[in-house]
């Protein structure tokens, strides 16, 4: 059995290199000079020659940028561990292509594996999935939640992060005007099952099983599928000679955004 907690910095190195690539690429970011002596106090990304630039990059440009930064990321891991540097550089255009956005969030769905894989090796985790609108995309993200050792029940966001649509019929379908959990069309629920079925098998290659999944926007369908639902339980590890059966529980809260209640639910 794991022995050590869980490490919420697990994707800081990354984060810190991507800054850091950002950085020098950008050098003072009002002028663009190299070799920038000083760093915004707030949000400590954006870096300057001197007072003078800073204060002229203020108003017009790095007030917005700054704010919109600190509400993405706040104080970094360390105060949330769903903080993602790639989504926080992408809303503030630090990042403008959405191939470089998912691969780099891939990149922490893997660091998050592997980071999971030693601390929570064997208990198993709940999943919570749902299809929002991100940047113009319909994104299938999920929160992972589990035990570490500690007394309350940990939670990562986003460790899945995958264009699954986009276009205004796809974005009427999953936020229909009349409101509900909405809908995707069968060529994106194939999509999703893909997915789905491809992230729990990378779990269990880390000795992770998947103990739930609660479902909000656009997947309401998950519940009468049994099919797809077997589908996804083949690759969720084994007990007893058997596949690991997956509980799915449909989520009131159709956004997601707050799924911490449903998912400690299942853990009492």
């Amino acid at each position: 059995m794991p022995e050590a907690r869980f490490n919420p910095y697990f994707f800081e190195s990354r984060g810190n290199e991507l800054i850091a690539i950002l950085q020098k690429s950008r050098g003072c970011f009002f002028c663009g000079r190299p070799a920038p002596k000083s760093k915004c106090s707030r949000c400590k990304v954006a870096q300057y020659c001197n007072r003078d630039c800073q204060k002229n990059d203020w108003k017009p440009i790095h007030k917005e940028l700054c704010s919109t930064w600190l509400e993405n990321y706040g104080d970094g891991p360390a105060d949330d561990a769903s903080a993602s540097v790639p989504i926080c550089m992408k809303s503030v255009g630090y990042i403008s292509s959405d191939e470089v956005l998912v691969d780099e969030m891939r990149q922490r769905q893997i660091a998050f594996m592997e980071e999971a894989g030693c601390r929570i090796e064997g208990r198993g985790l709940s999943l919570s999935v749902a299809c929002i609108d991100m940047f113009q995309r319909i994104r299938l993200v999920a929160a992972a939640h589990f035990y570490d050792g500690e007394p309350k029940i940990r939670e990562v966001n986003r460790i899945m992060f995958e264009c699954v649509d986009e276009g205004e019929e796809a974005m009427r379908r999953l936020y229909p005007s009349s409101g509900g959990s909405g809908s995707l069309s069968t060529d994106v629920k194939e999509r999703v099952v893909i997915h789905l079925t491809d992230f729990v098998r990378r779990l269990n290659k880390y000795g992770i099983h998947v103990n739930s999944m609660t479902y909000g926007r656009g997947l309401m369908w998950l519940s009468g599928d049994e099919q797809v639902q077997e589908t996804i339980e083949k690759h969720n590890g084994e007990v007893n000679e058997g596949h690991c059966k997956i509980m799915y529980v449909a989520s009131t809260d159709y956004a997601m955004e707050d799924t911490m209640g449903a998912a400690m639910s299942l853990f009492e």
